[in-house]
């Protein structure tokens, strides 16, 4: 069975490979950076099935969810840049390792419109990911 913290940690191992050192990534449960740009990274995990009789076909569907966030009245290219950039991280069918199975992005990351918040000006990426 494929566990849901094995899932968290391949996903962020595969996002640490970033290839903009001046974004820092910041987790649930960590302190914002005092300073901007910074990334906000959540899963949000959408649900579990199993349609074995044994329990051992277990598959979990989730959202990973990377919200770029820039100083407001800044120009919206720099969050698109730094958005790009991620999402070029989790193309359509790559598929990673978990222990006990796979996990698949099963379409193209969803860059969302950015939107201002706290001073902030922040642009979602949005990679859909199914583990088996």
């Amino acid at each position: 069975m494929i566990s849901e913290a094995e899932i968290e940690a391949v996903l962020k191992a595969r996002l640490g490979t970033n290839p903009i050192p001046d974004l820092p990534l910041i987790y649930p449960n960590d302190p914002a950076p005092g300073t901007k740009p910074f990334a906000l990274v959540e899963i949000l995990r959408l649900g579990r099935k199993d349609d074995t009789m044994d329990g051992t076909g277990t598959t979990s569907r989730g959202q990973f969810i990377i919200t770029i966030v820039v100083a407001e009245a800044t120009f919206t290219r720099a969050a698109m840049v730094f958005a790009d950039t991620i999402s070029a991280l989790f193309p359509m069918g790559l598929r990673l390792i978990v222990p006990g199975g796979k996990l698949e992005v099963r379409k193209p990351p969803d860059i969302k419109g950015g939107y201002s918040s706290n001073a902030s000006w922040r642009t979602p990426v949005i990679v859909d990911y199914e583990a088996f």
